[in-house]
């Protein structure tokens, strides 16, 4: 600290007036006192700066939910929607649905499942699908499967459907949600359209006998559906 100090010599003025030292002495004094609340308030500061660099921060409402934290780990549109569609699958289901993504680390892929329509050759299984987002989700369609084996003429060995409402060039609006996804899927195992077949074998049984499709349908369920869990 006295290394910071100006230097002042004591003796005569330029104008042969002596300089008094007691009055330097007092300026020394109070510019002494200055530095010291200087350098005391630049202690405070970093103190504080200090201790507000080690603070936790206050919870705001307790721990964010894990879909909140997906959605700030993940902020690209897509993500930002199935947060919303994630809310109403979870609150507001509709009937004999249900669809989680995989993980919360990762909102474009998702699980889902089908309670097959009663009277239909599926009443009773469960058939879970898997749904892959785009990252223009909305504004693409996602890609839809069944992953649970199951004889309809709108779904290929892979699982893949054919569907209007899955694609772009035809029906995809950006106003289907999960939720509306899973329940035209759910009237397509109540109504087979044969005239958008990717099963050529089993649209052929359905116009010419349809009896013995329903049976074999319904054989596949029992071997494939009926003993998945629903949650």
């Amino acid at each position: 600290m006295l290394g910071d100090l100006p230097y002042v010599e004591f003796g005569e003025r330029g104008d042969g007036h002596h300089v008094n030292g007691d009055g330097n002495t007092r300026r020394h004094m109070r510019w002494l006192e200055r530095r010291q609340r200087i350098h005391e308030q630049e202690r405070i500061r970093e103190r504080t700066r200090q201790r507000s660099s080690e603070r936790i921060s206050p919870p705001d409402g307790g721990e964010k939910s894990g879909r909140q934290a997906a959605a700030s780990k993940n902020p690209i549109p897509a993500v930002l929607r199935l947060v919303k569609e994630l809310q109403v699958m979870e609150t507001d289901p509709p009937e004999n649905t249900w669809a989680r993504p995989k993980s919360m680390s990762n909102l474009l892929k998702w699980r889902a499942k089908i309670r097959g329509p009663e009277g239909s050759p599926y009443e009773g299984g469960v058939f879970e699908l898997a749904l892959s987002f785009p990252e223009a989700y909305p504004f693409e369609a996602p890609k839809v499967r069944f992953t649970t084996p199951l004889y309809h003429c709108n779904v290929n060995g892979q699982g893949y459907i054919c569907v209007d409402m899955l694609d772009e060039k035809l029906c995809w609006s950006p106003g289907l949600t999960v939720d509306k996804q899973l329940l035209s899927l759910s009237a397509l195992l109540n109504d087979p359209d044969p005239l958008t077949a990717v099963n050529a074998e089993a649209a052929g049984l359905f116009l010419k006998d349809r009896e013995r499709y329903d049976r074999l349908a319904r054989s596949w369920t029992e071997r494939h559906a009926m003993h998945v869990p629903w949650d």
